[in-house]
């Protein structure tokens, strides 16, 4: 008896243990995270080959293109599946684990981080929150060229706590509470992350004056990945650019690379008359556009999909998703 009760003492020990580390693990998180957590969950929930065009990016897409836009205006049925940072390998796992559930016709993939790649780097917010996508060799490897050969960093993913722990010495009433957004929103929203609607003036500078730099051949690496994924699967890939207060110094490499692969690419620096974007009215910060840029970005890229895509008008398909989205906003 007095060997059970032993074992049992183990046993109750071990499990409140494991429960005390998981909700610090659960506390000491970034937080800023949360958002980026939920559109994947988001994402994961749609039925299968349910949409017919996917952003992928960093937040530039991410608050820079609205799907509801596109779907009331256009009829366009598509996803907004990026996230914040995400240099161009993060976008590729993206895309990877996007063509698990969904066939799109076309990816829209925006191009502000194509300066680098994660490379050989410790576990960041960028990397936690790939931890919300479909295990396979595509993530092993993305997680191989973030980590190398570097076991503390491996452990960090799959036990965050290793990596923020320090986070304790900063904690905030967010750190206790449950996702700052949940799945809803984004299903609501299909993926965008437009909720801001206040403006904060950018200065937008004149693009011929840019630099101009080549893409690093990391890069281009992973460009040609991303290309021939979409080729495989029949999707047709556009790159495109956002505007923003600051120099894009890629701008001709990435229409040489799109000429060169047989992709499109609107860097919309040079479209500031087409688009419409107000540097003192479109921006919620001098780098991210707000709710009113978005929508004419989505605009613009709406009419250059309709001129050159066949895509299904989602208006006529009663009980659609975008209009399902519609229907819990109104």
């Amino acid at each position: 008896m007095k060997k059970i009760t032993a074992a049992v003492r183990v046993l109750l020990c071990a499990g409140l243990t494991a429960v005390l580390l998981r909700g610090l693990q659960y506390v000491t998180r970034p937080v800023n995270v949360d958002h980026s957590i939920s559109t994947i969950r988001a994402f994961h929930s749609l039925p299968e080959n349910s949409i017919e065009v996917i952003g992928l990016g960093s937040s530039h897409i991410w608050r820079g293109l609205s799907p509801e836009k596109m779907y009331a205006d256009y009829g366009i049925g598509c996803y907004n599946y990026g996230n914040n940072w995400q240099h161009i390998n993060t976008t590729r796992l993206f895309l990877q684990d996007a063509l698990k559930t969904q066939k799109p016709r076309v990816a829209l993939v925006e191009t502000y981080n194509v300066g680098g790649i994660l490379r050989d780097c410790d576990m960041d917010g960028e990397i936690y929150y790939t931890r919300e996508l479909t295990p396979s060799s595509a993530k092993d490897e993305y997680l191989q060229t973030c980590f190398g050969n570097n076991p503390e960093r491996y452990f960090s993913y799959w036990f965050p706590l290793a990596a923020f722990h320090e986070n304790w010495k900063t904690l905030e009433s967010s750190s206790f509470r449950g996702l700052q957004s949940d799945v809803e929103y984004f299903l609501e929203s299909m993926g965008g992350m437009q909720q801001f609607a206040e403006a904060v003036p950018a200065v937008l500078s004149d693009p011929d004056t840019f630099p101009e730099e080549e893409l690093p051949g990391e890069v281009r690496r992973e460009l040609d990945q991303i290309v021939g994924i979409c080729r495989e699967n029949d999707i047709d890939v556009v790159f495109f650019t956002v505007p923003y207060e600051g120099e894009y110094k890629y701008g001709d490499a990435m229409e040489k690379y799109a000429g060169s692969t047989g992709c499109s690419y609107l860097n919309l620096f040079d479209a500031a008359e087409e688009t419409g974007i107000d540097p003192g009215t479109d921006f919620k910060d001098p780098t991210h556009l707000n709710r009113s840029g978005a929508e004419k970005v989505s605009d613009y890229l709406s009419r250059y999909l309709k001129e050159n895509y066949e895509l299904t008008d989602f208006r006529s398909v009663p009980g659609n998703l975008w209009e399902k989205g519609e229907s819990l906003q109104n």
